[in-house]
């Protein structure tokens, strides 16, 4: 953790410059930077979250039980996936 500490406390320092959508450059800190990719990120996960809901009734919905069974499978296999990164990006 100790190297991890190093590192983050050399790139709080660096500023970074990216062109914005109408060709500015706009100078940014890398702290800023990567805390807005965590906060898309989370909201990411939220809509995941949503979306998983929706096509849980689809596969509710399904008549087939063998492919009922197959869909909620990769439903919840794609859920677990998406916790787990998730977490990843909580810790």
């Amino acid at each position: 953790c100790f190297l991890y500490a190093k590192l983050c406390q050399h790139f709080q320092k660096k500023q970074i410059t990216v062109p914005d959508d109408t060709g500015n450059k706009i100078t940014h800190s890398f702290r800023q930077l990567l805390l807005t990719r965590c906060q898309k990120e989370f909201e990411n996960d939220y809509r995941q979250e949503i979306g998983y809901e929706k096509k849980k009734v689809d596969v509710d919905a399904i008549t087939d039980e063998k492919l009922q069974k197959e869909e909620s499978e990769k439903l919840e296999e794609n859920l677990s996936k998406a916790k787990r990164k998730k977490l990843g990006n909580i810790l």
